[in-house]
């Protein structure tokens, strides 16, 4: 009797030392990591607002996905005269944040968690920024002479190289080895048809071919295209928006509206006109284009909130869930918005931003 109460005591023993053992091999949750406490934007994208020319307003504002919230003037406190005069573009890069603040003539390199300032880079009249292999590149005027574009390093924060262009240069997109940048010309020298092709190897401007009247914005599209919107020239010629091919070096489609703000996402082009009466009165309108097919659509807003805005000054698209997000200026004097639409084209929300907000960088 007693040897079988010692084997009931060892068997349970044994039953309670094996469950702790499993118990103690089960695996932890992994703990939360905890998000430092300077990070203001983990994913979303920030606004930058241009301020009105002269004022010395630009402000950055961010829109936080994770908990749904709107901040206003969000760039580093510690920077005594903020962003500075008229912001133009911004876009996030490895990590950073790249603002080009024309008026000011500067390129300000924030933190993209933080918009903690890293560095100042100075650019006479910087206006466009993009990116290619591991540099960034920067379009910018010089005053009325030949344009050029400065390609900087994303370790040191410097201007490496050069490369002159003609006047007025904006917006640069890439196919293949080779830049592609627009110019819209100047007063001095008129409207510019120019369309320049730096070659990324040796970065000198190879050729200059002519495409539209006073051009602004170009974007690659999926099939290794580029759109390209023309301005026209406010008077008898219209803007329009045309489709070059790169590789014949020619325009294969033309769409006779004057497209001022752009986006491409799944093979269809977002993008808002801008026309003017004879009393400088403006009408704005939205219009989808299939880049397939080359069909002409309805605007990409499904519920007829469009008729809300005053000054549409820039559209943008998240190509991580569809949602696109339309700039208003307002009366160019006081705060503007920023309005969320889903990929179904039904509004989300409208925050009110600084003055002219105009591009956004997703993050």
């Amino acid at each position: 009797m007693k040897a079988n109460r010692l084997s009931i005591f060892a068997l349970s023993a044994l039953i309670v030392l094996s469950f702790s053992s499993c118990r103690k091999d089960e695996p932890k949750a992994p703990e939360e990591p905890k998000v430092p406490e300077d990070v203001i934007l983990k994913t979303g994208f920030y606004v930058l607002n241009q301020g009105a020319m002269g004022t010395n307003k630009a402000s950055l504002d961010c829109f936080d996905y994770v908990n749904g919230t709107y901040k206003n003037n969000v760039f580093d406190p510690s920077v005594t005269l903020g962003l500075g005069d008229t912001g133009n573009d911004a876009k996030v890069y490895g990590g950073k944040l790249y603002i080009t603040v024309n008026g000011s003539n500067l390129v300000e390199v924030a933190d993209a968690s933080t918009a903690k300032h890293l560095a100042s880079i100075t650019i006479n009249g910087c206006r466009y920024v993009n990116f290619y292999n591991g540099k960034v590149y920067v379009t910018s005027y010089n005053g009325f002479n030949n344009g050029y574009v400065s390609e900087i390093d994303t370790t040191s924060l410097t201007v490496t190289r050069k490369c002159t262009v003609s006047v007025c240069p904006e917006e640069m997109a890439f196919a293949g080895t080779k830049m592609y940048v627009a110019h819209v010309g100047d007063y001095d020298h008129g409207y510019s048809k120019k369309l320049s092709v730096i070659d990324m190897s040796t970065f000198t401007e190879t050729k200059q071919i002519d495409v539209a009247l006073n051009m602004s914005k170009v974007r690659p599209t999926a099939d290794g295209k580029l759109l390209i919107n023309s301005l026209g020239n406010y008077y008898d010629v219209s803007g329009s928006l045309v489709v070059f091919d790169p590789m014949s070096e020619t325009v294969v489609k033309s769409f006779d509206i004057p497209v001022y703000g752009l986006d491409i996402y799944n093979g269809k082009c977002y993008c808002f006109t801008q026309e003017y009466d004879e009393s400088w009165n403006t009408t704005y309108r939205f219009y989808t284009i299939d880049l397939a097919t080359y069909a002409l659509g309805g605007s990409p807003i499904t519920d007829g909130t469009e008729k809300e805005m005053q000054n549409p000054s820039n559209i943008a698209i998240d190509s991580r869930n569809g949602n696109f997000y339309i700039c208003d200026a307002a009366d160019y004097v006081t705060p503007g918005t920023v309005t969320c639409y889903n990929s179904e084209g039904k509004k989300q929300w409208t925050k009110t931003a600084g003055d002219i907000p105009y591009a956004i960088a997703f993050k």
